[in-house]
């Protein structure tokens, strides 16, 4: 899936649409904007371009769980600690 700009309107705090890919060494973590309060990621966790994991997750914790470190914290935080792990 090719990636499609994040949209946000300007009264809104939070993007409606969109999509983010972030490609590790041999993984994608991808992340698409379901609305302004919602956001799947997909992981391809073993680089074989078929995601194995899918989570929905409120779009209003993703800024916050980018930035947390350690596993257990988000789901985005789990599924970024397994990137880093398979580098």
């Amino acid at each position: 899936m090719a990636g499609a700009p994040i949209t946000k309107n300007d009264t809104d705090d939070y993007p409606y649409a969109g999509t983010v890919q972030v490609k590790g060494m041999n993984s994608t973590l991808q992340m698409t904007v379901l609305s302004t309060s919602n956001v799947r990621l997909d992981l391809d966790a073993d680089g074989n371009g078929s995601f194995e994991s899918t989570e929905t997750v409120p779009g209003t914790g993703c800024c916050n769980a980018i930035a947390a470190s350690g596993s257990g914290r988000s789901p985005l935080g789990a599924v970024r600690d397994q990137l880093i792990q398979r580098r």
